[in-house]
């Protein structure tokens, strides 16, 4: 990602360009500590030709933002691209990081009015996508198809991942999901992250610890066989990431 810092009278603006990952954010935290020694405690981010972030990403802005507000100044951005919007929005941090069209009329909110107090935000489901297969082959030919379902993360950590599975949508009674998916039953999962690695597929082998099946839905909690060290490290990256998110959306809340 490449990153240039344009300091005005009043505030200083960081024009970000490309995918703004982990590798990044010691950079970009340099860059915001340069626009602090240079007495700018102002600081709008340029995020239009920004495409992709990840969670550490967000979380090194929501830390930019918590010293800025500390020093009495604020942090915004202008103008943003579809992705960092979307983003943005989908975990409830456009009301604590607000958006503008450009740079002029950021400074002049920031500097005039103050960043608007945060409504209550906390992060919300981040599209994460999961497919499942049988490997027991009966139980893949009555899956249908190519043997492979879809499901969406409710909960991920490195022992295991929770995921719920519309079975009614694919045609499936409630007991029959209950049989597809009953407690010890071994399945390949594979599994993206998309606000930690923008088009990453981790696979793993696991096996059913636990099934509940309501209104046509089975919310499935599945223990990993043997998750490898590249998969292990990205899901302890990607919950570290979150967690910090939400510490900081609730400081967030109380400024």
């Amino acid at each position: 990602m490449k990153i240039e810092t344009h300091i005005e009278p009043r505030y200083a603006v960081l024009s970000l360009a490309g995918d703004f990952e982990t590798y990044a954010v010691s950079e970009f935290l340099d860059a915001v500590q340069q626009a602090r020694q240079a007495g700018r405690i102002h600081l709008i981010l340029n995020m239009r030709r920004v495409k992709f972030m990840n969670t550490t990403a967000i979380g090194a802005v929501l830390r930019a933002r918590k010293e800025l507000s500390a020093a009495g100044g604020g942090l915004a951005m202008a103008p943003t691209s579809g992705f960092v919007r979307d983003v943005f929005k989908k975990l409830g941090l456009d009301s604590v990081i607000p958006h503008y069209e450009n740079a002029e009329e950021a400074a002049r909110a920031l500097r005039l009015s103050g960043l608007e107090k945060p409504l209550e935000a906390e992060p919300g489901d981040e599209e994460a996508a999961l497919l499942f297969r049988f490997y027991d082959q009966a139980k893949a030919d009555e899956l249908g198809g190519r043997g492979v379902g879809a499901g969406e993360i409710a909960l991920l950590d490195v022992e295991g991942i929770t995921f719920s599975w519309d079975g009614r949508g694919s045609r499936f009674s409630e007991e029959a999901m209950k049989s597809l998916l009953a407690s010890g039953t071994e399945l390949e999962v594979k599994f993206r992250l998309p606000l930690y690695s923008k088009a990453t597929y981790y696979v793993s082998a696991a096996e059913v610890a636990a099934l509940d099946v309501e209104e046509g839905t089975a919310r499935v909690r599945a223990r990993f066989l043997g998750l490898e060290d590249e998969a292990a490290t990205a899901v302890r990256q990607y919950v570290a990431d979150m967690t910090l998110l939400r510490e900081e959306i609730q400081q967030a809340k109380g400024d």
